[in-house]
């Protein structure tokens, strides 16, 4: 399109007369053509596209944890497939493919378990005694109680074990450490209504 350079009216290109005003068209100037605009439904969608790598890395992260609980879930089933469990009376005997898990209520059990003399009298708590070996470590512990006064049964204790290095006494708790061959063993003698009551764990690698 050109324009009339006498009336500025738009007049065709090969026009020789204006027709708003009549006159000669002598070099009508053109008319600048407007710059093409896109449509907005014509532009790229940055949030869809970002929406799409979210819900990519969402379905990445369920499926693995989907694997995850899946190789749990077959491990606690081998587990339990190759476990054997035993009860017999007041014992209860478990073994894993990582160790073995023992309860039980003997006080004689409980002294061989424990390599540690039991206080004379004293007997085991229900539930109280119990030994687990996992990954070549030992832990045996045992509840035992007794009519005596606590500084009596500790007494008994401080003789058992001459060289203990740690001796503590917290509110109505005595307690004492010596050391083992392999490990460990820790004595704590509490009153506890009119009964003592003494714990002892032992723990060796």
């Amino acid at each position: 399109m050109a324009f009339c350079t006498s009336c500025g009216a738009n007049i065709p290109d090969a026009a020789g007369f204006c027709t708003s005003c009549g006159k000669k068209v002598e070099g009508a100037v053109p008319v600048a053509a407007a710059p093409a605009t896109t449509a907005p439904g014509d532009a790229p969608s940055k949030s869809g596209s970002g929406l799409k790598i979210v819900l990519i890395v969402l379905g990445v992260f369920f499926v693995i944890g989907m694997v995850v609980v899946g190789a749990v879930s077959y491990g606690a089933y081998r587990i339990a497939q190759q476990a054997r469990i035993e009860t017999s009376g007041a014992e209860t005997r478990v073994e894993t493919p990582f160790g073995t898990v023992e309860t039980h209520q003997d006080v004689e059990k409980a002294e061989e378990s424990l390599g540690v003399a039991i206080y004379p009298g004293a007997t085991a708590k229900p539930g109280g005694s119990s030994s687990v070996e996992f990954g070549g470590m030992k832990v045996a512990s045992g509840v035992f109680e007794t009519d005596d006064d606590p500084e009596k049964v500790m007494e008994f204790y401080k003789e058992e074990f001459p060289k203990a290095r740690i001796m503590a006494q917290d509110g109505d708790t005595q307690s004492l450490m010596a050391d083992t061959k392999d490990g460990f063993i820790t004595v704590a003698i509490a009153r506890q209504d009119s009964k003592t009551v003494i714990t002892i764990a032992r723990t060796e690698k």
